[in-house]
């Protein structure tokens, strides 16, 4: 162990006469003077060295002194900690203020901060402050410590795999020679976090251990964490080069997009390996339970794609896509426009701006909607919300299902057109339609064309709502009578022979071979 460091100060006679500042009220622990540290505290036996050594008198409350352990340490406190740990020597402060921002009147600890710019402790920042209140960072805290000590530079091998980041770099190099600061270990090394701030109770085992000597602090070897697979929770995340805020961005990840965590954490930050890059997330937007899908289903918006290795229009094609194929977008956008997608087990990249996000059509939802409208009246012919939703004044069966899709965020799943027939002919168009009707084709939610005698083409539109048997199929239908005569139009369920249907399609197959 090294010799306890020791500067030319007047601690002997001082000591004496503050051993009594802090003493424990009966309330207090035993151990260190102060009610909120218990005898088990990792520091206590540094912080009842404060109180014994006067170095911290905490704070009177009615239940006794406290030394707040966990709240970060001042500027002005570090002054009064150092000043008393010096022996409270004789100073007289000068009547003009060293610091803009400190003085006799506004600053409770004017004479130690005065007292820290003699002894050329600190020198304040270059516009002429001091910053009294500002908490005190950690390499803040290395250069107080090194300058009060009369530290020396030393040749040791670098203990602090980032005390580099600091411009406090021999400070905090110093401070593990002395074996002051044992910082923490992680997939660097040992790393020292220059710009944490400190809070008291380490402040406390800081001055301890530079009172009372320790071994010095020595470099480690990086410590990893197994990989494991991890899951985006935010809606959207930044994959940043560092693990700051401030960093630049590498990518954006979505809800559910899949990435590796390489064993790398820091600050509150996993490094993942996520959409062909490596960066950091923070740990609270990810999680290690797989969501039930971590993908996104998506359609082509022109006739054809490619598919590229890399984000960029220089990467090589992997694949050629026709629209009407569907593909799955995993989440993760790069260089601003380029998403990492999957066709056919193929994993490229493709611009955002040539795909559709392909929601799937959800019969259940669509029959739910459809049936909240039953028993709807048009109150004249034509005149009716679906009509005045959609902008049209026509006979408007296809509207009421335009509008059904609509409302449940599925308009892609049918055909928009003002005139049944342009509906019908688009819809016969698409190339989903099946002619050729038995009652095994028909399921919940699906659309059909109806037909009726003499058969010329389909009329009228409904939606499937259950099949009854081989002939007969109950539809849920807008524009249409009740069945016993009423000539007053309307939304009802209506019980129609399957012999009547001209063609049946299913929503979700329609959005598909339109980009969806």
């Amino acid at each position: 162990m090294r010799t306890p460091f020791t500067r030319a100060r007047t601690l002997a006679g001082a000591l004496i006469g503050l051993m009594l500042v802090g003493v424990a009220t009966p309330s207090a622990s035993a151990a260190t003077g102060f009610v909120d540290v218990s005898d088990d505290h990792p520091f206590a036996t540094e912080i009842r060295w404060m109180a014994d050594a006067g170095i911290s008198n905490g704070w009177s409350t009615g239940s006794g002194n406290e030394y707040r352990p966990g709240a970060t340490i001042t500027r002005d406190a570090m002054a009064a900690f150092l000043y008393r740990y010096a022996g409270s020597p004789s100073f007289s402060a000068p009547r003009t203020p060293s610091f803009s921002d400190v003085t006799p009147q506004t600053s409770e600890f004017y004479k130690e901060i005065e007292w820290l710019a003699a002894e050329g402790i600190s020198t304040g920042w270059s516009d002429g402050t001091f910053r009294p209140l500002r908490s005190v960072s950690r390499d803040a805290m290395a250069a107080f410590l090194f300058r009060f000590a009369d530290g020396e530079e030393t040749d040791a091998a670098t203990a602090f795999a980032d005390s580099g980041t600091s411009e406090h770099a021999v400070a905090i190099e110093w401070l593990a020679t002395q074996g002051i600061s044992e910082g923490w270990l992680n997939w660097r090394g040992r790393v020292f976090k220059p710009k944490l701030s400190i809070a008291r109770d380490a402040m406390a085992a800081f001055l301890y251990r530079l009172e009372h000597g320790a071994e010095p602090v020595l470099a480690h070897e990086p410590v990893f964490e197994e990989r494991a697979r991890v899951y985006v929770t935010a809606s959207t995340v930044y994959v940043r080069s560092k693990p700051s805020s401030s960093a630049g961005v590498k990518a954006m990840a979505y809800k559910n997009a899949t990435g590796m965590f390489d064993g790398a954490r820091e600050y509150g930050w996993q490094r993942v390996e996520i959409g062909g890059t490596v960066g950091w997330i923070q740990t609270t937007n990810l999680t290690r339970t797989k969501p039930g899908s971590t993908t996104q289903r998506i359609g082509l918006k022109s006739a054809e794609i490619v598919v590229r290795d890399s984000p960029s229009t220089s990467g090589s094609v992997l694949l050629r896509i026709s629209q009407g194929e569907r593909g799955q977008f995993l989440n993760v956008r790069r260089n601003g426009e380029w998403w990492q997608v999957r066709f056919r087990d193929t994993v490229g990249w493709v611009k955002a701006s040539k795909l559709n996000l392909a929601p799937k059509y959800n019969a259940s939802k669509a029959l739910a909607k459809a049936w909240s409208q039953v028993g709807y009246r048009s109150p004249d012919w034509n005149n009716n919300k679906f009509n005045d939703w959609a902008g049209g004044d026509n006979p408007w069966c296809m509207v009421y299902q335009m509008w059904v899709m609509d409302q449940i965020g599925f308009p892609q799943g049918v055909p928009f057109e003002l005139l049944f027939s342009d509906w019908a002919k688009e819809a016969m168009a698409s190339g989903v339609v099946d002619t050729d009707v038995k009652a095994s084709d028909l399921q919940p939610g699906d659309i059909v064309l109806v037909d009726w005698a003499p058969y010329n083409g389909p009329t009228h539109t409904g939606m499937v709502d259950h099949v009854v048997n081989s002939t007969t199929v109950v539809l849920v239908e807008g524009n249409t009578l009740d069945g016993t005569g009423d000539r007053t139009r309307g939304v009802y369920v209506r019980t129609r022979q399957i012999v009547d249907m001209y063609g049946v399609f299913d929503p979700d197959e329609y959005a598909r071979v339109h980009g969806f």
